[in-house]
């Protein structure tokens, strides 16, 4: 035996796996406002301030931890949700 008695296995705790913050993903807390604005801009154009600069095109896919952008020379964009800082 491993001195593990039931409960929680190792590894697992807050803040693991993908979202916006320690134990917040899309469908919880802030991050599912952030999906929701994200949703009614779908097919406009967007600009995120990232943790990496700005990027200008249009949103053209949302999924559970990120987003795409094509931007204006046809470039696709997939921005992780953790890495924005502000939406316009």
């Amino acid at each position: 035996m491993n001195g593990l008695r039931g409960g929680a296995s190792p590894g697992a705790g807050p803040g693991a796996g993908p979202g916006i913050g320690p134990g917040v993903g899309p469908g919880v807390g802030p991050g599912s406002s952030i999906i929701a604005f994200l949703r009614g801009r779908l097919n406009s154009r967007v600009t995120v301030e990232t943790t990496a600069g700005t990027i200008f095109g249009t949103l053209i896919a949302i999924g559970e931890d990120y987003v795409q952008i094509a931007e204006p020379n046809g470039s696709i964009v997939i921005i992780p949700l953790r890495s924005f800082l502000s939406i316009a």
